[in-house]
């Protein structure tokens, strides 16, 4: 019995330095598309929205999301709203409760601590709290392919997202360079 604890607990991630290495390894996957499904609530609401974020590289990426698309291209945040066809860019500031975009850049918010991992089956589950206990978080990780494929996170006033993420798929841009305009998806005038 001790045997089987001691192989259980060497398969099981336990450092930060492990999280680290699965973020960076996801991103060098890159370009990738990956299918996703955002659900957000509380107990006065609940909605849920699919779309496919595109990958460029680390920080470099597109997204649709409700009724706004979102693209970064490394320094700065393009948020677009799709109702009022306006564009807001901004310099790269990450809301904590979008740790599923922290997670794009390799970067987790500042303050952010590993407070425990565990493994199940073909799945390793990090549990996160963030700076000053804001939130509390839970990384799912395919260890098969290294994919992220959940992340839950539920901040003090008790709003949940999860975010569910399929298989990256390699994608191939169609130009080097990318700009938040090339990125598939609506075209965006970003004048």
């Amino acid at each position: 019995m001790a045997a089987l604890l001691l192989v259980a607990a060497a398969n099981q991630p336990q450092s930060e330095g492990d999280l680290g290495a699965i973020m960076e390894r996801y991103l060098e996957a890159a370009p990738m598309q990956v299918a996703y499904s955002y659900a957000i609530g509380n107990s006065d609401f609940s909605d849920t929205t699919q779309g496919v974020l595109y990958l460029s590289a680390p920080s470099v990426f597109r997204l649709s999301f409700f009724d706004k698309v979102y693209g970064s291209d490394g320094a700065s945040v393009y948020l677009h709203d799709t109702n009022t066809h306006q564009t807001v860019i901004d310099s790269l500031r990450w809301n904590e409760m979008q740790l599923w975009l922290r997670l794009l850049s390799g970067q987790l918010p500042e303050g952010t601590q590993l407070v425990g991992s565990r493994h199940a089956g073909r799945l390793s589950h990090f549990d996160l709290l963030g700076p000053d206990g804001k939130w509390e978080a839970e990384l799912t990780v395919n260890e098969q392919s290294g994919a992220i494929a959940r992340i839950a996170v539920v901040d003090r006033a008790g709003l949940s997202v999860v975010i569910d993420l399929e298989t990256p798929r390699k994608w191939t841009p169609s130009v080097e360079y990318i700009r938040l305009s090339d990125l598939p998806g609506e075209r965006l005038d970003l004048r």
